[in-house]
C-alpha cells in the first residue's frame, strides 16, 4: 500500500474579505462580512440582491493588460491565487520546480459564466 500524503506548503486566496493568506486571515480576525449589495450586474429582473462579490481586485496587479483582457474574471482570480500560493511556498513558476508531485486545488462557483453569457449574446 502506498503512503498518500498531502502537504500544504503555500496558500493563496482572492476573497471578498481579503486577498492572500494574510489579507484573508486579517479579514476573519476583524469579523469582516464579504456579503453586500450586488454591484457587478443589473439585479432588477431577479430576486437576489446580495452576494459575496470581489470588488477590490485589479488584474493588472498580476498580469499585463493584454493577458488580463483575454481571461475571464474567474480565471484571473485562480491564477492570482495560484501565484500567491506558489510564492508562499517558495516555489517558482518553472518546469524544474513544478513537477508531477505539484498540484493546485481551486474552488469556484459558476466559474466562467460571465464569459459564456457574453459569448451567447
Amino acid at each position: 500500500m502506498h503512503d498518500r500524503r498531502v502537504v500544504v506548503t503555500g496558500l493563496g486566496a482572492i476573497t471578498p474579505i481579503g486577498h492572500g493568506k494574510d489579507g484573508l486571515w486579517n479579514g476573519i480576525l476583524a469579523g469582516k462580512c464579504g456579503i453586500g449589495t450586488i454591484t457587478r450586474f443589473d439585479t432588477s429582473q431577479i430576486r437576489a440582491k446580495v452576494a459575496a462579490e470581489i470588488n477590490d481586485f485589479d488584474p493588472l496587479d498580476y498580469f499585463d493588460e493584454k493577458f488580463a483582457r483575454r481571461m475571464d474574471r474567474f480565471s484571473q482570480f485562480g491564477l492570482a491565487a495560484t501565484d500567491m500560493a506558489l510564492r508562499d511556498a517558495g516555489i517558482s513558476w518553472s518546469p524544474e520546480t513544478l513537477d508531477a508531485r505539484t498540484g493546485v486545488t481551486m474552488g469556484t462557483a459558476l466559474g466562467g459564466i460571465a464569459g459564456a453569457e457574453r459569448e451567447h449574446e
